[in-house]
């Protein structure tokens, strides 16, 4: 029975796609499909047993070295046994942990979750704000969990924590250094990889033992996990689906040549712009709620820089400019 010679553990937000994307164009690297089997964070995902889980390698060649990108390994507390699971079921993997500035990271959770709602209800909604998730005491009236999850993320917490245990890299580091020896463990500022992704690249490919030469094709084959194309195309969508369920019947629309609907929509959508009409997209955080976040988390960037080795130097000046 097959289980990963490396995971990608997190963070949510923080690369992880790309890297894995990357990866995955590798010819001496097979990556699992989908990306996050989640399987050894999530105790009904666990349970489906070792058999369920090895399945998503089968399709490896003969040669390849096999990694999986589940992002809510690095989830504590929320789900506790994933790293003690890993060690024990693969204590010789290579544990891959990307890290990104926290008050970004965290805010970037927060579209992630708007998005798959939107994707799974089919709606351009927004309904929470990045403060009502944050702080819940303070809005009781807010908008349930129904409104703000999509059904398949019904395993994340409907809890601060989702966006600031996430980003709490010293909790999370802590986690993977008990487990494992610190020199099974790659740490990566998001910042540095997305300066110069090849060499960072190469490095990854040689911390995993294989050839770094790889990097120079591997990169030209990114995927990008980003919101921020996603919430105006999904307002506008609605806003078309709304009036031709208003003033369009069915029949007609369905009656239609493809051409001539695209061409319905793209008339419609120059009359929503002519008038005014507005896309739903998320409010930005707050400056108080930045401020609260960044004296929040800073506090913490001596302990990871003590933990990972890495210099948090890039996010003391994003702080200083946000200030």
């Amino acid at each position: 029975m097959h289980f990963p010679d490396f995971f990608i553990v997190g963070a949510a937000k923080a690369g992880t796609t790309s890297l894995t994307s990357q990866l995955k164009a590798c010819s001496s690297v097979f990556m699992t499909t989908p990306k996050e089997p989640e399987f050894f964070a999530r105790d009904d995902r666990f349970a489906l047993g070792p058999e369920w889980y090895a399945a998503h390698f089968a399709e490896a060649k003969p040669g390849q070295i096999t990694g999986e990108s589940s992002t809510i390994h690095a989830l504590a507390p929320y789900f506790p046994r994933a790293a003690k699971r890993i060690a024990e079921a693969a204590p010789q993997a290579r544990i891959i942990y990307m890290v990104r500035h926290p008050v970004a990271r965290s805010y970037s959770m927060y579209l992630e979750v708007l998005k798959h709602y939107q994707n799974d209800n089919g709606t351009g909604e927004v309904n929470r704000s990045f403060e009502e998730f944050l702080f819940p005491e303070r809005f009781p009236e807010r908008a349930p969990r129904e409104k703000v999850f999509a059904r398949f993320d019904a395993h994340l917490p409907d809890d601060p924590g989702l966006f600031l245990d996430g980003s709490d890299y010293a909790l999370q580091a802590g986690e993977y250094l008990r487990h494992f020896p610190r020199d099974q463990i790659r740490f990566i500022l998001f910042e540095d990889y997305v300066k110069d992704i090849v060499d960072n690249l190469a490095s990854v490919l040689a911390f995993l033992g294989l050839d770094p030469e790889e990097a120079e094709t591997a990169t030209a084959y990114e995927a990008r996990n980003t919101s921020s194309d996603h919430f105006s195309t999904t307002a506008q969508q609605q806003q078309v689906a709304d009036f031709k369920r208003r003033f369009v019947p069915a029949w007609i629309n369905d009656a239609l040549p493809e051409s001539w609907r695209a061409g319905l929509r793209r008339a419609l959508l120059s009359v929503n712009r002519a008038t005014g009409v507005k896309t739903v997209v998320p409010p930005p955080m707050t400056a108080e709620t930045r401020a609260w976040l960044t004296r929040h988390f800073a506090s913490r960037y001596e302990e990871i820089e003590r933990l990972t080795g890495l210099d948090l130097t890039p996010w003391r000046e994003i702080d200083a400019k946000a200030g």
